[in-house]
């Protein structure tokens, strides 16, 4: 019984052990099929991660591309307004130049005005005498030949002085056209 019961222990435990190594096998090909779904989802999650990864880099790759455009078009806008700007200084100091013209054009005008007009209101209360006047006055001719001298002289002068002041306004008309335009 000896032998037999020896025998029946050692089946019982080959048994034993055979059932564990067959659990041990389910349990390691569970762990195995876990472990294969488990290595799968994190494959696909590894290729979403790639996925997103090439989709961030398209877009950062148009951003940046984008972000240029932007740049040089603030750079062109910078460069045209520092030349709007230089215009304007400019312009502005062309006006002030004008204006000074203008200013000093209309005070030329002005005493030539009152140059003239004292010499007409002279030569209104003076009088002008005629030649046979003058003759029967009994001025001498030479004197009367001096005198019309004198006076068509000063008629010549009061004549160019007239044209000038007629060219002042010219230019005043000239200089306000070019203010207005800058």
């Amino acid at each position: 019984m000896n032998n037999n019961w020896v025998s029946k222990k050692i089946i019982r435990i080959i048994i034993f052990f055979g059932i564990l190594v067959f659990a041990s096998l389910c349990i390691a090909e569970n762990e195995a099929t876990k472990t294969e779904n488990d290595l799968l989802k994190i494959q696909k999650e590894i290729n979403q991660l790639d996925r997103n990864i090439e989709k961030n880099k398209k877009a950062k790759k148009d951003l940046s591309s984008e972000l240029k455009q932007k740049e040089r078009k603030i750079s062109k806008t910078k460069k045209e307004l520092y030349k709007i700007k230089k215009k304007f200084k400019s312009n502005k100091k062309k006006i002030k130049n004008l204006n000074n013209q203008l200013l000093k054009l209309e005070q030329e005008i002005k005493v030539k005005k009152k140059s003239l007009s004292s010499r007409l209101y002279q030569a209104y209360t003076r009088g002008n005498p005629g030649y046979l006047q003058m003759y029967l006055d009994g001025i001498n001719p030479s004197q009367i030949s001096r005198e019309s001298y004198y006076i068509g002289y000063y008629s010549k002068q009061q004549d160019i002085e007239i044209k000038s002041i007629k060219k002042a306004y010219k230019k005043i008309e000239v200089t306000k056209k070019l203010t207005n335009k800058t």
